[in-house]
């Protein structure tokens, strides 16, 4: 599951659910990412390193872009 905004309250909050459910977390974070981490996020991204078409590369498998469903 990916969750952005994962260092404010209501991202907090998601993160633990996700994990609790058993879910992989990606969380997007930025001066809290450390706090993310620490809440169970799997992978945390720094969204002041990454802009836009990076995030999409980081965090989705290299098929989604050429596989047709």
């Amino acid at each position: 599951m990916i969750i952005n905004g994962a260092g404010s309250s209501v991202g907090a909050y998601a993160v633990q659910l996700a994990k609790r459910a058993g879910l992989f977390v990606v969380a997007i974070a930025g001066s809290s990412k450390v706090y993310a981490k620490n809440l169970g996020a799997d992978v945390v991204i720094d969204y002041r390193e990454h802009k836009g078409d990076d995030l999409v590369r980081i965090i989705s498998p290299p098929k989604a872009f050429t596989e047709r469903i």
